[in-house]
């Protein structure tokens, strides 16, 4: 079982560095999409099984076509503009990533709860799950759908060709 995780955090380790250096944004897409399939490998080797459907369904599927339409609207495709995520202008981007792992590593370090991993349970069942989500947790679910929609109107303005130079409009 070691062996399937080390195979599966290595191919998620592999598709996410890929997915922020990749200079062709259909590249990145779908180094993405191989993250979310390993994540969701991940959860079915942890017997997750209700976890890893909804990462296959809600993010291979849904969120993957939602980034891949918004690409699609983009004007710059092939990333020929920009920064390098090696140059001097990320450097600033690999510091704060880098200042947030230490933070990270060094909260978790002596925390009492990552001594001891604990057994799986199965006392969430999914029909708990389901109800929590339409009661408890309906509001949050409604804002990221919200969020996510407004993600994609945002796409759909940066896409338009403004017309420039056109009487009667303000420059």
């Amino acid at each position: 079982m070691k062996f399937v995780f080390y195979i599966l955090a290595t191919w998620t380790m592999t598709s996410g560095l890929l997915a922020v250096t990749m200079r062709n944004m259909m590249h990145c897409a779908a180094a993405l999409i191989a993250f979310f399939a390993g994540i969701a490998g991940i959860f079915f080797s942890l017997h997750a099984d209700f976890l890893g459907a909804v990462q296959v369904i809600v993010y291979v599927g849904a969120i993957a076509v939602l980034i891949l339409f918004a690409i699609m609207l983009t004007r710059n495709l092939t990333g020929q503009e920009g920064v390098s995520p090696f140059s001097g202008g990320a450097a600033w981007g690999w510091a704060a990533s880098l200042a947030v792992f230490c933070a990270m590593y060094y909260s978790l370090q002596d925390h009492p709860r990552c001594a001891v991993i604990p057994e799986a349970s199965p006392s969430l069942a999914v029909d708990e799950i389901g109800r929590l989500l339409m009661t408890r947790y309906a509001v949050p679910f409604e804002v990221i759908s919200l969020l996510l929609t407004a993600a994609l109107v945002g796409a759909v303005v940066l896409a338009l060709d403004e017309p420039k130079n056109k009487p009667g409009l303000p420059k």
